[in-house]
């Protein structure tokens, strides 16, 4: 029956059924999992950076900075905080 449903009701199921847990012991292993896939997934997605890659990143950092596109911590915190 689950094969037929659709991602977006499975999720709600699931949802579902972790707001009726009582468990904690159970909730906390669904968080492990959770947390374990994502690391999993995380790092089958990362790719080396290419030595071409890396000083292209350098050289266009050295000339934002050369031309004046620069912003300081101060003013980054700022911006975040909006």
């Amino acid at each position: 029956m689950k094969e037929t449903m659709t991602l977006e009701q499975r999720k709600l199921d699931f949802i579902q059924e972790i707001l009726l847990l009582e468990d904690l012991e159970v909730l906390s292993n669904l968080e492990k999992a959770i947390e374990e896939y994502n690391i999993q997934t995380l790092h089958s997605n990362i790719q080396p950076m290419s030595f071409e890659k890396f000083q292209n990143d350098i050289d266009q950092s050295i000339s934002g900075a050369e031309n004046g596109r620069v912003i300081s911590a101060e003013e980054l915190r700022a911006k975040i905080k909006k």
